[in-house]
């Protein structure tokens, strides 16, 4: 499994009821290039990484990551000034949630690039549902790679139709869940 994979060959080659290995270089191409996929179709990062961001200060008491869920923010500063996390439920500094980083007693001063955030945000775990989207985009990838531009065929009189979609629609419905919620 390549860093950055949001599922693995041994789930993929389940899915397709695939036994042998004369095919596992592919579908680990396919895997980690589906992985890119999803993650700029939810425009974020989903698996776990550090950041360290400049941003504007928008004169509020709070600015959303861009990145998201955070499990830990390991400074903030304002103007070159470090500001604390907040002691106490009233006490002045930062605070955080999953997404949002709050200001208790103050607020971000208007400014281009004036606050300075370094944190961690993303998944430990691939969540199941996101793994197994990132499966079902890899098998239709892999069943497709030999007939890309068949719309449709006639086999013994009968029909038969391939969808041209880019993502199955189950896998858009799993995937839009994960979307970036802000636009930080």
């Amino acid at each position: 499994m390549a860093t950055g994979d949001l599922c693995q060959v041994a789930d993929v080659k389940a899915f397709l009821s695939i036994t042998g290995s004369s095919d596992d270089a592919l579908l680990q191409t396919l895997v980690t290039n589906a992985s890119a996929f999803v993650n700029n179709y939810c425009n974020r990062n989903l698996l776990s990484a550090s950041y360290i961001e400049p941003r504007n200060g928008v004169g509020g008491d709070r600015l959303p990551f861009r990145q998201y869920p955070v499990t830990n923010v390991a400074s903030v500063t304002i103007d070159g000034q470090t500001i604390p996390a907040s002691a106490s439920p009233h006490g002045f500094g930062y605070v955080f949630d999953d997404d949002m980083l709050y200001l208790r007693g103050g607020l971000f001063p208007r400014g281009v690039q004036n606050v300075v955030i370094a944190y961690t945000a993303g998944f430990d775990t691939v969540p199941a549902d996101l793994s197994q989207a990132t499966v079902e985009i890899v098998a239709t990838k892999y069943k497709r790679r030999t007939d890309l531009h068949v719309s449709g065929k006639t086999l013994n009189g009968e029909v038969i139709s391939y969808t041209m979609a880019d993502v199955p629609a189950s896998c858009k419905t799993v995937l839009a869940n994960y979307q970036r919620r802000y636009m930080a």
